[in-house]
């Protein structure tokens, strides 16, 4: 789902600034009121409404870098290897272990 608009969010809380209650400018510009309430809290503590930028969740990618660091080389050395032998001349390198798909 993508965040709300700056703009949409300033007419929001100037609204319930203006004495608008959060369940009318819910009504009003189709946001719920959970919605409002956190973009009160967020201006509150950082002074703006912007969105926060979104943390991709899991841990960082340290396989997929090793792999195109390492990639290259090793094809140019077996083209003609299977994606099972890239995969195990790899974990042989590296100690990373890693499935052919990889």
């Amino acid at each position: 789902m993508r965040a709300y608009s700056v703009d949409l969010r300033e007419k929001l809380l100037a609204a319930v600034d203006a004495g608008m209650s959060r369940e009318q400018a819910s009504s009003v510009f189709g946001v719920s009121v959970p919605s409002i309430e956190r973009y009160v809290r967020l201006r509150r503590q950082t002074g703006s409404l912007a969105p926060r930028r979104a943390i991709k969740p899991g841990p960082a990618a340290v396989k997929t870098e090793a792999v195109r660091a390492w990639l290259p080389g090793r094809l140019a050395q077996c083209p003609e290897a299977t994606l099972a032998e890239h995969a195990a001349a790899f974990t042989a390198a590296t100690g990373i272990e890693v499935s052919p798909a990889t």
